[in-house]
Order: C-alpha cells, then sequence, then structure tokens
C-alpha cells in the first residue's frame, strides 16, 4: 500500500537508504536458501533491479543449482527461504508449486 519507493520506507536519515541500496545491491543474495526435499541450496544468481523510485516494489531475480532429483526429472513443490534483515520479518517461506513450474513457457532454438 505504499506510494513510495521501498527503499525509503520508515527511514529517518539518508545512509538508512543507501545502506539499504547496498545490501539489496550486493549483500541479498546470501540470505535466500531453495528448500527441496532433504536439499538446501544456497542461491547462485542474484539480480537485484534497480528502478530508482519508479515503483513502491523491489524485484530480484533469483536462480539455484539444479538438485539431483530435479534433475532426474522429479517435480515437487519447492521452498524459497528468505532470511530478512531488511524489514525485520524474520525467515519468510515462499512455496513455489510444481504444477505452476511446468507451465513456465521455454523457447527452442533452431
Amino acid at each position: 500500500n505504499q506510494q513510495k519507493e521501498l527503499l525509503k520506507v520508515g527511514i529517518r536519515e539518508d545512509q538508512e537508504y543507501y545502506s539499504r541500496l547496498e545490501y539489496l545491491s550486493f549483500e541479498m543474495q546470501k540470505d535466500f536458501k531453495l528448500i527441496e526435499g532433504k536439499d538446501t541450496l544456497d542461491c547462485a544468481l542474484y539480480n537485484y533491479e534497480r528502478v530508482y523510485g519508479l515503483a513502491p516494489y523491489a524485484t530480484m531475480v533469483l536462480g539455484f543449482p539444479l538438485t539431483q532429483q530435479s534433475a532426474k526429472g522429479s517435480q515437487q513443490d519447492k521452498t524459497i527461504l528468505y532470511t530478512d534483515k531488511l524489514f525485520g520479518a524474520g525467515n519468510v517461506y515462499m512455496t513455489v508449486y510444481a504444477d505452476k513450474l511446468n507451465s513456465i513457457p521455454s523457447l527452442s532454438i533452431q
């Protein structure tokens, strides 16, 4: 419900904004994990899309290594764990359902 840039919500001074920006740009990757079955994987690829105040949300692109289960064709729900160090929410769990993963379009190169 915010109308201003996410990084500016609740800050008291400019330095807080720049600390948040540095965290999102360079440190946040360490706080994402992928849980698939008994495997817990570190985030291997991470990109924070900076929008310079044009949107009241933040977008991150995450990539994780392929697990042995996934490589064998096993399709099961996955959980992304984010340990929040920015807003004090603690551990945030997000479920990615297997049927949604199967509906993602793919490119074929001819």
